[in-house]
């Protein structure tokens, strides 16, 4: 019988298992990483490529925008279109140039033509020669004559340019036409590839060369020979304009993605075409270094693998274990996995990457979970409304009420169209619903063409007769010269009435109950048309104001009850409002003069049209700065938040003038976290601002609904909102009014930082004063410096931001009390509560980062936005 062969040792088993098990983890994570990668980089590349074909659509249009604007101001100045009238008429083509070239270096457009109203070339900058040729089948030329406005690309001769037509009139009609364009060169090739990083070629036809190019003369000859060889890559493009033809080219020894995009003219037709390339050999560069790292790690483990004992080797490769289960998760959706640290040099660099890379995808996660939640209550608002209401805990409360009723369209005439009629009441409603939010009132319900709306607080019903008196003004305004006059009814009530929420089935809402509900629906029997009939208790309140505006009322019988009430009419409420000081000024202008008559700011609603250009949409709010609205840019054809702002603000002419300065320099943050400001302008007088509109909810409304955050949530959220801050103090602008109610989400939970540089000055109040019209700000976010009416600087935003990202980790605000001031002195005197009592498991350097921002002196706190976000992300680390 034969020995057994003598098999190699257990050191040299566990020596070779322990160098294929590193083998085989190596395998596995050199060839995830490069799968990954491949796939990655090819996506980067199309992403990139096709931001390319946006940011050039989107300078096209900003382009356009610029050029517009140019040709308005030639065309609207009386000696300049005097002079050409006369020109054209005299055929005078070197006279004209000579305007043209003299404006041109001033403006610096490349291209100007003016016709005459029969589209007869006067002059053309480019070809000073030439005149009298008929251009009136040109596409930006015949848009204009028809539409009165043009913009395209125009081809000549091999050149292309961005171009804007306009026309110009005097009194006795349209003259003629101004065409200016800026031509499209290398210049305007490299501008799109410092926005996208992606090479830029523009061509004309389909077989000529390059027009402009961020390449090489070579290299651009090689992209269009290789386009070429694609069969009718580049006609289907050029001259059939379909929109994003793609290709992957090979250029050498190189990857190229390419993408073409026609170029068209006013009347959408193809003239041209842009191409973007990508390199996916650059894009792959990174992948490559990851795939080459993992080599070298696991090269390294090998290695020592073949020195060491078992025990060595297997903690070696332990960490690429970890990260090839940590890749599979991650790919699998499960982000919860950690790489426990370990190991040295790359591989450490590697694990502490991928957990980084981990936790900010769980965030992504969580945040997104949140959002989808509370975006379920989004598309139906009334819904989420009426289940709130239902929510809502019964309270008693001294209210005014003030009730409407639309009398012409509660008693429809037989004959009327019920589209016309209803179209009527719904720009009624929302004309009742912005003068009741101008006057800081509720809509408590509709029934009907009744409104019934609620006023709290001190002076409740001197905002209510005010609201009353400006209802008057908006819904007796005629819309047309075949109406009369219909006023409504009013009614005025007031005293304790319960609110609360109640349910029926499975819908709810809220409801008020109390005697000054009875008394409103006497009131209302017994007031006719124009008239606002008031309880007692109401007019009791006014007495003052009545007595100051002379209006002198006694005190009636009801001839359907037996309830005593006070009778006035409009003109008479119009008198106790002014005497209240509460009345909305006049603003002319915003809309058409209706009936001999001019709307208030709070008449302006669904419908209405602000200077030719904002056409308002709906009411999405209102505070005290002003009413906001949701309007339809007609000249962008974007929707945009328009704020106008309130009587008191528009006649501060230091704060209007401080106003424009900050938001000119608001403007000027392109930063994905802060809401654009487009612009600051004027309607007869009267200052709006426009805003980026997005639809979503406030923090403030997604803390109220959600609850305590938890910590992945919050520091996603506190990240989003510093990042943005930090942009705008990088630019040395404040922001002064940071709140959960100024930082918005959208539906995929990005955060939105708005209303920049419209906090209002903060002046000091002393203990025990009450002076009506001094300004508090916002109580529980105002740093001491801005109590105590010292000018803030960035560490005053700071403060703002320890406030939120303290409501944001423990659930509640630093500070709490029963009024402003108790709120305002513990600001100034009173040490925060320390974060980690009110949630244990958050860590000791962030309790010690959000004191620090809490503190009294600005000194103490952190320099600005992007030094605390720094903070934040070691702090978060730890």
């Amino acid at each position: 019988m034969s020995e057994p062969r003598a098999g190699a040792s257990l050191g040299t088993r566990i020596f070779v298992g322990t160098a294929i098990v590193l083998l085989a983890a190596l395998a596995t994570a050199v060839v995830v990483t490069s799968v990954l990668g491949e796939r990655i980089a090819v996506r980067d590349a199309r992403e990139r490529i096709a931001a390319s074909a946006s940011v050039q659509a989107a300078t096209q249009q900003q382009r356009f925008q610029q050029l517009g604007l140019l040709a308005e101001i030639m065309a609207s100045k009386p000696e300049f279109k005097a002079y050409l009238i006369d020109a054209i008429q005299t055929h005078d083509r070197l006279s004209i140039l000579d305007q043209l070239d003299e404006r041109k270096s001033e403006l610096g457009y490349d291209l100007a033509l003016v016709v005459d109203s029969n589209g007869i070339l006067a002059a053309r900058t480019d070809q000073p020669e030439v005149s009298g040729v008929d251009l009136s089948d040109r596409a930006l030329i015949r848009q204009v004559k028809s539409e009165f406005e043009a913009s395209g690309v125009w081809a000549d001769r091999g050149r292309l340019y961005e171009a804007v037509a306009v026309p110009m009139s005097l009194d006795q009609g349209v003259f003629g036409f101004l065409a200016l364009g800026y031509a499209i060169g290398d210049v305007r090739a490299l501008e799109v590839k410092r926005g996208t990083g992606s090479e830029t070629i523009f061509v004309a036809d389909a077989t000529g060369g390059a027009i402009a190019s961020s390449m090489t003369p070579q290299e651009t000859e090689r992209a269009l020979g290789a386009l070429r060889g694609q069969g009718d890559l580049l006609a289907r493009a050029v001259s059939r304009g379909e929109d994003a033809v793609g290709a992957e080219l090979r250029l050498g020894d190189g990857r190229w993605l390419a993408q073409l995009s026609p170029l068209r003219d006013a009347a959408k037709k193809p003239v041209g075409a842009v191409i973007a390339l990508v390199s996916l050999d650059r894009a792959l560069e990174g992948y490559v270094e990851v795939r080459n790292v993992l080599l070298a790690v696991g090269g390294a483990a090998l290695l020592a693998a073949l020195l060491l004992s078992f025990v060595l080797s297997k903690r070696v490769s332990r960490p690429i274990g970890e990260l090839v289960r940590a890749t599979t998760a991650a790919r699998e959706g499960r982000y919860d996995v950690t790489i426990p640290p370990g190991g040295s040099g790359e591989v450490l660099t590697l694990a502490n990457s991928f957990n980084a890379l981990l936790a900010e995808l769980r965030e992504r996660r969580e945040m997104a979970e949140y959002v989808e939640k509370l975006a379920r209550n989004l598309p139906d608002a009334a819904a989420a409304r009426g289940a709130a209401a239902a929510a809502e805990p019964p309270v008693s409360r001294e209210l005014t009420l003030l009730a409407v009723e639309l009398r012409h369209l509660a008693r429809p005439r037989p004959g009327t169209d019920p589209k016309a009629a209803f179209e009527r009441l719904s720009r009624d409603l929302g004309r009742v619903a912005a003068v009741v939010a101008a006057h800081a009132g509720r809509i408590e319900s509709v029934t009907g063409a009744r409104a019934l709306a609620s006023f709290a607080g001190a002076g409740r019903t001197e905002s209510a007769i005010a609201a009353a008196s400006d209802l008057f003004g908006v819904l007796g305004v005629v819309e047309h010269a075949f109406e009369e006059a219909e006023l409504p009814a009013l009614a005025l009530a007031g005293g304790e009435v319960l609110s609360g929420g109640v349910r029926w089935g499975e819908e709810g809402g809220s409801t008020l109950l109390g005697l000054a509900l009875q008394q409103l629906d006497a009131l209302l029997r017994e007031a006719g048309e124009g008239e606002a009939a008031l309880a007692p208790a109401a007019q009791g309140e006014l007495a003052g104001a009545f007595e100051r505006a002379g209006v002198s009322v006694t005190s009636r019988r009801g001839l359907l009850s037996t309830q005593s009430f006070f009778l006035l009419s409009a003109e008479q409420a119009a008198r106790v409002a002014s005497a209240t000081g509460r009345m909305l000024t006049h603003v002319t202008g915003l809309e058409p003069e209706l009936g001999g008559e001019k709307l208030t700011l709070a008449g302006i609603g669904p419908g209405s049209l602000l200077g030719s250009r904002f056409e308002v949409l709906s009411v999405l709010g209102a505070g005290g700065m002003g009413i906001v609205y949701k309007a339809r840019d007609r000249e962008l054809d974007d929707l945009v938040a328009l704020k106008m702002l309130q009587r008191d603000v528009a006649g501060d002419k230091a704060l209007v003038a401080r106003l424009k300065t900050e938001l000119k320099l608001a403007r000027k943050i392109t930063h994905p976290n802060v809401l654009r400001t487009f612009d600051f302008g004027e309607v007869d007088g009267h200052p709006f601002i426009s805003m980026e509109y997005v639809r979503g909810i406030t923090l403030r409304a997604m803390l109220e609904q959600s609850g305590q955050l938890t910590f992945t949530a919050a520091f996603w959220l506190a990240r989003q909102l510093l990042s943005g801050l930090a942009a705008a103090h990088a630019l040395d602008i404040l922001h002064r009014d940071i709140k959960p109610e100024n930082v918005l989400l959208d539906s995929g939970g990005n955060l939105k930082l708005m209303d920049f540089g419209l906090a209002r000055p903060v002046q000091r109040l002393e203990p025990g004063q009450t002076q009506a019209g001094w300004i508090v700000g916002t109580p529980h976010y105002l740093a001491p410096e801005q109590i105590e009416g010292r000018e803030p600087d960035k560490r005053a935003d700071v403060y703002a931001c320890g406030v939120v990202l303290f409501e944001l980790f423990t659930g509640r605000l630093p500070f709490g009390g029963d009024g402003a001031m108790d709120v305002l002195l513990q600001h100034l005197k009173e040490a925060p509560p320390r974060p980690r009592d009110l949630r244990p498991e958050l860590s000791p350097a962030l309790e010690s980062l959000l004191l620090r921002c809490l503190a009294k002196s600005p000194a103490e706190r952190p320099g600005d936005a992007g030094e605390l976000l720094a903070e934040l992300e070691r702090a978060a680390a730890g």
